[in-house]
C-alpha cells in the first residue's frame, strides 16, 4: 500500500482501497484526491441508500492512513476487474476478525444486480 506525502494512503492502478470501521461506518478515499474508479464511485452511490436502511451507519469520504486500516472491521478493493475483493491482512496486521466480513459481500451483490440488469435488452 503506497503513502502520499502527507502520509495518506494512495491507491493501486486499478484498484481502491475502503474499509468499514468498527461502527458500520464505510469510509472511501476522498474521491477527489486520486482519479475516481467507476466501480468504487458506483459502490458508494449504492451505500449511501443503504443507510440507514440496512444497518450501514453512514458513507464518508475522506483520506485514510494505515491506522485506519488496523482498526478497521473491514477492508475492501475495489476495481474493475475484481468487483470487490476482501482484505484479510496487510503488512502482517489482521483487518477485523481476519475473515471476509458482510459488507464486501453485501457490495459485490449489488454490484452483481446492477451488472446482471444491465446485459438485459
Amino acid at each position: 500500500m503506497s503513502e502520499d506525502e502527507e502520509g495518506g494512503l494512495g491507491e493501486g492502478a486499478e484498484e481502491s482501497f475502503e474499509i468499514i470501521t468498527p461502527q458500520d461506518e464505510f469510509v472511501a478515499h476522498s474521491l477527489g484526491r486520486f482519479s475516481t474508479g467507476i466501480t468504487v464511485s458506483r459502490v458508494v452511490e449504492l451505500a449511501r441508500a443503504l443507510v440507514p436502511d440496512r444497518g450501514l451507519g453512514a458513507v464518508e469520504e475522506r483520506r485514510l492512513l494505515k491506522g485506519d486500516l488496523t482498526a478497521a472491521r473491514e477492508g475492501i478493493v475495489f476495481g474493475t476487474i475484481l468487483d470487490v475483493l476482501p482484505v484479510m491482512e496487510v503488512n502482517g496486521h489482521r483487518i477485523g476478525d481476519g475473515r471476509p466480513g458482510p459488507w464486501s459481500r453485501c457490495f459485490l451483490e449489488l454490484l452483481q444486480g446492477i451488472w446482471s440488469q444491465a446485459v438485459k435488452l
